[in-house]
Parts: structure tokens; sequence; C-alpha cells
């Protein structure tokens, strides 16, 4: 037999681990553009480089995998040479960071560039060239909230740029500001991660919670 006490308190404590997991919360973002003032954000930061590639890779509507993230697109890419990993000899240039394989990225109105990661995130950082050339043409969408880097008036500028989210995001969508384009080149992505996958470690604690639950009440 349960009792109502052992019945109550497990339903109480269940809503409430629940009420505080940010379900469909909104992220509150942060951007930097100093890597050192990013990076104090974080207990552990993951670096990733694209040095490994040494051929040239299409993104397309598959996702191209990569440690923990995988890079897609989502929607009609108007050119074979303009959402790829770029290898040397480069088909774009200059928008290489460092003289190695680099990601070369075009928003397009119809065209959105999508980061999934394996785990739960709460940091996106990387080196960029030629972002938001003259102009403010593209945004980083993550939960319903966008951020941008400012335009830059110097020509194949290479600069960082990033944000760290009040709330664990599982994504980021790169897309087109005011139906502009923009192409420019990216190196050295920077993440933070937990250990626990999204979303099914919660629901995992939950399911246990739930099971010990179960075993008290008829013990009780």
């Amino acid at each position: 037999m349960w009792s109502d006490k052992s019945v109550s308190c497990q339903s109480l404590l269940i809503s409430g681990l629940i009420a505080l997991w940010p379900l469909n919360s909104i992220a509150g973002l942060t951007d930097f553009i100093d890597i050192a003032s990013f990076s104090s954000t974080a207990t552990t930061l993951n670096t990733y480089t694209f040095n490994q590639f040494n051929n040239d890779i299409q993104i397309s509507s598959s996702p191209l995998n990569f440690d923990s993230f995988s890079v897609s697109i989502e929607g009609v890419d108007e050119s074979n040479i303009s959402n790829l990993l770029d290898a040397a000899p480069f088909v774009n240039g200059p928008f290489d960071i460092d003289a190695s394989t680099y990601l070369f990225l075009k928003t397009r109105p119809a065209t959105k560039i999508i980061f999934d990661f394996d785990y739960p995130t709460y940091h996106f950082g990387a080196t960029f060239r030629d972002i938001q050339n003259a102009n403010v043409r593209m945004e980083f969408i993550v939960e319903g909230q966008s951020t941008m880097p400012s335009a830059s008036f110097i020509q194949n500028d290479i600069r960082f740029y990033g944000f760290y989210s009040s709330e664990p995001f599982s994504s980021v969508e790169l897309q087109s500001k005011s139906f502009l384009i923009d192409g420019f080149g990216m190196d050295n992505l920077m993440y933070s991660m937990s250990p626990v996958p999204l979303p099914a470690g919660i629901y995992l604690f939950l399911s246990g919670l739930v099971g010990l639950g179960l075993m008290r009440g008829r013990n009780a």
C-alpha cells in the first residue's frame, strides 16, 4: 500500500523539478567581441578547428557531423560553393582565418545555416572573416532570440564574435537580416557542453525518481 504522504511528497518533488527545468524557456543572451571575456564566463570551453579535413565538403540539408555537433542548411542554396567546408586550395577567398580549412558560409533570404549540438550548450563563439561587411546582413537565432555582430567597414576583417546564454540551447541558426546576403569565413568554433544529453537526461532522471518513489510507496 502507498501512503498518501509519500505519494504527495513524490508528486510535489517531481512537479518542482519539472518547473525548474527550462523547457521552452527564453534564454538571455550576452554577446562578446573579445575571446578572453567570452572565455571567462565558462569553466570549460571546447575549441574545434577543421584542420583535419583536406578536401572540400558541401553543406546540405543532410547534417554534416563533427565531434559533438553538426552543420546543415535549410532552404535552397543557390550555389554549390556558397556553403561548404573549404580546404586549400580555397574555392572562396580570401575568407580563410589562418590559411587552414574553414567553413565558408553564406546566409540568404531563402537559406539558413543550422548548428545542432549533441549536448546542452551555453556558449557559442568563433573567429569570423568579413562577416557583416559594411552592413548588418545576418543574425544568430537562439530559442527565438536574436543577436548579431556589428557591421565592419574594414576589408577582410578577421574578428571574434560569441555569446553566452543564461539557459542551455541545442541549436543555433544563422539567417539573413532584412533579406540581405552575407558571405563570410568561420573557424575555431568555441562552445561549452554539459555531460547530460538534451533532453533525454532530465527524463531519465525523472523516470528514476518515479521508480524510486514507487518502490518506497510499496514498502510503506
